[in-house]
């Protein structure tokens, strides 16, 4: 009953601060992980052995954003049932998984898992010693901070000496040491060209955007039309458009959102005002470059912004 109040009071906690936290990152390439939880063993209904809690420890590695692989050793206390005497069980689990997290520019990420492991009982009758297993499911982490994150999965674990199919339950608190938070973006490379007289170039128009959104407010469209015009009338003048983002959520989604932004105003040119892709270069940076404080919530809406340049020339960069 004890252990039941615990776990009780674990998933509390953890649903609360789920809730009323702020996600800061997400799995990256290179992290390590600590994951400490708490879970309810099933045991399948032929083993005729009560359900206990099971504490176990993770430690893993994250290969790529997505793909990784945890270690996980797990301890439990139970006793048979059915008998007028009951006799206590203790076991071990341990297992060794490759996970693939989706959807890793978001707080939440769902994630597969999949591998072998063992399975110790002592004692249980003809069922004592080292069982091998296999054992597979699904489970959700929740970021709250750039390096701690929620998790809770359910797993099916087949024991293949005895064949049977047990269940377990767990949540935990994962913490991440190390690792890449994100491509740096490099800046293009512009070459101004001193012979070229044209009161066209470094024209600048700033577009902003509402909270996660790369959408174009139609109040920009006359600004945008300046850039056009310039362009259409010099056809030697090309475009560089910057994509940026304020540090509110994950770093890696910020990036992503940027470059969609900054993809956004080229489109918009290409389509509005019939100019040429290849005149136009478009690139995300992210967080970076703040023209405000992003403690602010004005602050912030000032730097969901693309910057779009006429330049002269520019050289190598993203389209």
């Amino acid at each position: 009953m004890k252990t039941n109040k615990l776990l009780v009071a674990m998933l509390t906690a953890a649903i609360f601060a789920g809730f009323t936290a702020k996600a800061m990152a997400e799995n990256r390439e290179g992290a390590i992980t600590i994951t400490p939880g708490m879970g309810a063993y099933l045991f399948d209904s032929k083993r005729n052995i009560e359900n206990p809690a099971l504490y176990n420890l993770g430690v893993g590695y994250d290969f790529t954003n997505n793909w990784g692989v945890e270690a996980l050793i797990g301890m439990m206390n139970s006793n048979t049932k059915g008998a007028a005497s009951k006799a206590d069980v203790h076991g071990n689990l341990y297992t060794l998984d490759g996970m693939y997290h989706f959807n890793t520019t978001s707080p939440f990420e769902p994630y597969v898992l999949a591998g072998i492991g063992m399975l110790d009982l002592s004692p249980n009758g003809d069922q004592a010693g080292t069982q091998a297993n296999l054992n597979g499911g699904a489970g959700l982490e929740y970021f709250i901070h750039r390096d701690i994150a929620l998790r809770g999965d359910v797993r099916d674990v087949y024991t293949m000496t005895s064949g049977k199919n047990d269940y377990l339950v767990n949540f935990g608190v994962s913490i991440l040491f190390g690792g890449q938070s994100g491509p740096a973006a490099t800046p293009l490379a512009l070459t101004p060209v001193s012979n070229l007289t044209n009161p066209c170039t470094g024209t600048k128009v700033v577009v902003r955007f509402n909270n996660n959104s790369a959408d174009i407010d139609p109040i920009y469209k006359v600004e945008l039309q300046q850039v056009s015009s310039c362009m259409q009338h010099n056809h030697q003048l090309k475009a560089v458009v910057r994509g940026y983002a304020s540090s509110t959520g994950v770093a890696r989604h910020n990036l992503k959102l940027s470059q969609q932004r900054a993809n956004s105003v080229k489109q918009y040119l290409v389509d509005h005002d019939s100019l040429n892709t290849k005149r136009i270069r478009a690139q995300g940076f992210g967080e970076a470059s703040p023209v405000a404080s992003n403690a602010t919530a004005a602050g912030q809406a000032q730097n969901r912004r693309a910057e779009t340049v006429v330049v002269s020339v520019f050289n190598s960069g993203r389209n």
